[in-house]
């Protein structure tokens, strides 16, 4: 996952906190592998996301951009399609910037 959050002001004319910059606050994107069998030995892969070059102009010292990454388990499901184990699994922040 590519994630963006900003900083937030409080705004006097609105009464309320405000992000930096409307346009990439909680903007995300994010890829989906297929399911992959836990035997055996698995081919590497390669993932990209990115932001767009319109998101990438808004991105000033108020935006913090997020790379994570995340696991799922799962088993069989009664069809004989993977099925998502709840609870099982990890994630980590590879980077922030």
């Amino acid at each position: 996952m590519l994630g963006t959050v900003t900083d937030w002001h409080y705004s006097e004319t609105e009464q309320a906190y405000l992000p930096a910059e409307l346009n990439l606050n909680g903007v995300s994107e994010v890829y989906t592998s297929e399911w992959v069998q836990t035997q055996g030995i698995q081919n590497e892969q390669t993932l990209t996301v990115q932001m767009t070059e319109k998101e990438q102009a808004l991105v000033t010292d108020e935006v913090t951009v997020l790379v994570s990454m995340g696991i799922e388990f799962g088993t069989v499901g009664f069809t004989g399609e993977p099925v998502e184990v709840k609870y099982a699994g990890c994630g980590k922040v590879l980077k922030v910037s």
